[in-house]
């Protein structure tokens, strides 16, 4: 009677033990099924269902399971950018390249001179234009060149009084200096 017993004890040990097996392995295959979600930015928090990230307010995202995992292809990884070509802000951005472009190309605008580079001097003397060396408007001039050929009565008298200055009385400086003062004349 006593193995009797004896017998009965271990058989219901190990009956026990099996159902505890059996709940274990249920258990285990429930938790590979079960979800689980994560916050992105904190991978610390973790529930077992959608809610939101107690530190940060962002959605819970779901776990992937074993053998869920994407597999990166050349495409996709053409679809992918670096984080340092992606910009926060949600402004688009393209990578350069090099690529052929039309010579010429349509557009509508205005063109305008530059007015840094527009310089006015003003002449009053009494005469006519006799030629103009200038192509088109808005040229750009140098310091010392020629841009016009100008007849002057006036002008002309004064040269002449320099002229007769120089060849007749070359000593008197203050006087020369003087009269190239008042009529800038840049040959002599």
């Amino acid at each position: 009677m006593r193995n009797n017993w004896r017998n009965r004890i271990i058989l219901s040990l190990v009956f026990l033990c099996l159902l505890l097996m059996a709940a274990c392995t249920k258990n285990q295959e429930h938790a590979e099924h079960a979800d689980t979600y994560i916050c992105p930015m904190h991978p610390t928090v973790v529930s077992d269902r959608p809610a939101t990230c107690p530190v940060c307010g962002m959605d819970l995202v779901r776990k992937a399971k074993p053998g869920e995992e994407v597999k990166i292809t050349e495409d996709l990884a053409k679809l992918i950018k670096s984080p340092n070509e992606a910009v926060v802000a949600s402004i688009k951005t393209v990578k350069g390249q090099f690529k052929t472009m039309p010579v010429s190309v349509r557009a509508e605008g205005v063109i305008t001179y530059d007015t840094r580079n527009l310089y006015t001097l003003p002449a009053r003397i009494g005469g006519r234009l006799e030629k103009v060396f200038l192509k088109y408007a808005f040229q750009p001039v140098r310091k010392g060149q020629r841009v016009v050929e100008i007849y002057s009565p006036e002008l002309l008298t004064a040269q002449r009084e320099v002229l007769y200055l120089v060849e007749n009385d070359a000593d008197n400086t203050t006087l020369l200096e003087l009269s190239k003062s008042h009529y800038y004349l840049p040959h002599l």
